[in-house]
């Protein structure tokens, strides 16, 4: 080893580096780093876009099981089934939970309003539950967890041949990222109310099971 000018020199001709220029250039642990930078960002963006795919899973969902139900009122699937009203309601809510049954207990989470009007224009003057406004294409109604006066508001009527049947479901479901990223929740729990409406024209069902049964 030789010393040139005040700095240790090698035989070789190369001169070590100082301490600062090791330091400089050491790379090890920079991966870490980097990591530890991106890494809440980037989850950040995979959970809300968890969130956001979850939502529309679920809107769409319950928009199926809305025209579900209706396809099952227009041929008269539910009127036919008993002469008996509360009957008539669990065969829609029974065919309402199988559908829904992925986000969790339909008792708790689920209301529907179905109403028949013998035209179009009468569904038109008609308010909505609970709102006292005139709209049919909204889906405003009383969401489980709301007041009691909304709740109270909904009514069941499947009505018969040849009417306009009005239905309207909300379900309130679990949102999946309330910490980090996109939070859809609109409650403390987390969960978010999805809202559907459906209209629909009844058939003629009960001549139509007349025919079918002679």
């Amino acid at each position: 080893m030789l010393v040139l000018f005040g700095r240790k020199k090698s035989l070789s001709g190369i001169t070590p580096k100082s301490r600062r220029e090791r330091t400089r250039d050491d790379q090890s642990g920079s991966v870490a780093v980097e990591f530890s930078l991106i890494v809440i960002p980037f989850m950040m963006i995979v959970l809300s876009i968890m969130e956001v795919g979850w939502y529309f899973f679920v809107n769409s969902t319950v928009d199926e099981a809305a025209a579900s139900v209706g396809r099952l009122l227009r041929t008269g699937g539910v009127q036919l089934s008993s002469d008996n009203i509360g009957e008539q309601e669990a065969v829609l809510r029974d065919h309402l939970c199988t559908r829904l049954s992925a986000f969790g207990d339909c008792a708790n989470l689920l209301t529907y309003d179905v109403r028949a009007y013998s035209s179009f224009s009468e569904a038109v003057d008609h308010p909505n539950p609970g709102s006292g406004e005139s709209n049919p294409k909204t889906s405003d109604i009383g969401c489980p967890g709301d007041d009691e006066e909304s709740l109270d508001a909904l009514q069941f009527e499947p009505g018969g041949e040849s009417q306009f049947i009005r239905i309207r479901l909300c379900i309130k479901y679990k949102t999946l990222n309330p910490a980090i990223g996109v939070n859809l929740s609109q409650t403390d729990s987390g969960r978010r109310n999805i809202q559907a409406v459906f209209f629909l024209k009844s058939e003629g069902f009960e001549a139509n099971n007349a025919n079918s049964g002679s």
